[in-house]
């Protein structure tokens, strides 16, 4: 057996050499496990805001819809009260058109008769 005499402070720095190796190990790995979570982090946050945003887009197409949905009935609703008129209007345009075909037979009867008593006055 070779025996060799160590110094016994060559040992303590291998072993403090040894211990600043595991460190450095240990602290690489540990900034590569920090660098990992963060990188997962930045995609969930990312994720999140797509998400958000996602949500937001459907409210509005949900808002656009409804909103569209209320003109349509306001133009159907409009295009009945249209019709509605209109045929009120057509109504008051007869009445008047019988009112004024009454007049003309009133007038033209009272004219018949003034024609008949003053021929009837009037024997030639």
């Amino acid at each position: 057996m070779l025996a060799t005499k160590v110094d016994p402070r060559s040992i303590g720095l291998v072993a403090l050499g040894t211990l600043f190796a595991i460190s450095l190990l240990l602290l690489y790995g540990a900034q590569g496990k920090i660098e990992s979570a963060e990188g997962r982090a930045d995609a969930a946050e990312t994720e999140m805001w797509q998400h958000r945003h996602q949500e937001k887009t459907a409210r509005m197409h949900e808002r656009e819809l409804k909103e569209g949905k209320a003109a349509q009935w306001h133009a159907e609703n409009l295009k009945e009260r249209q019709a509605k008129a209109r045929k009120k209007l057509e109504q008051i345009i007869q009445q008047e058109a019988d009112e004024s075909r009454r007049k003309n037979l009133e007038s033209l009867l009272h004219d018949d008769l003034r024609d008949e008593t003053v021929s009837q006055s009037n024997p030639q």
